[in-house]
């Protein structure tokens, strides 16, 4: 099975779940981050796509929304895996805003959805990042959330289905 993985993160923990899942998945995968490249390979060429990013201010980048509404068509053809890195401090939220992230349609023909966890690395962020984060978290020590368990079992979910 190919598999392409396209994803957005602005401080990288998008990165470090990517990089676990494209080990987890143990197949041929190909990782894009949109924040970086623009040009993509064409979707034709796999049989899943995974979409991932991290919320921020309650949604998902512009890039990833961008990209799932300039491909959606041909995006519903695909098997689906969507993720998100979230750390609102509530669940529900972190639940709504997964949902929120990606148009109904495209979540509910997704085989597999999940939460991946999060990070926060204060020593990367912009100012006004760590100021808002310090007020929503109620932390000023960094954390380091991701769950490699959750990260499995996507994988597991993907390749099974």
């Amino acid at each position: 099975m190919k598999i392409l993985i396209v994803y957005a993160t602005k401080y990288g923990s998008t990165t470090k779940a990517t990089l676990k899942l494209k080990e987890a998945l143990n197949e041929e995968v190909s990782i894009v981050n949109i924040m970086e490249n623009s040009l993509l390979p064409k979707l034709q060429n796999y049989d899943c796509v995974i979409l991932g990013g991290s919320i921020y201010m309650g949604k998902i980048q512009k890039q990833i929304r961008n990209y799932v509404d300039a491909n959606l068509s041909q995006l519903m053809t695909k098997r689906i895996g969507l993720f998100i890195c979230a750390g609102s401090p509530n669940k529900s939220d972190r639940e709504q805003e997964f949902v929120n992230a990606f148009p109904k349609k495209l979540y509910d023909h997704a085989v597999c959805k999940s939460l991946f966890g999060y990070q926060i690395d204060y020593e990367k962020m912009k100012w006004h990042d760590k100021f808002i984060m310090r007020i929503v978290s109620k932390s000023k020590e960094s954390v380091f959330e991701l769950s490699e368990e959750v990260i499995e079992q996507f994988a597991k979910t993907i390749k099974s289905s």
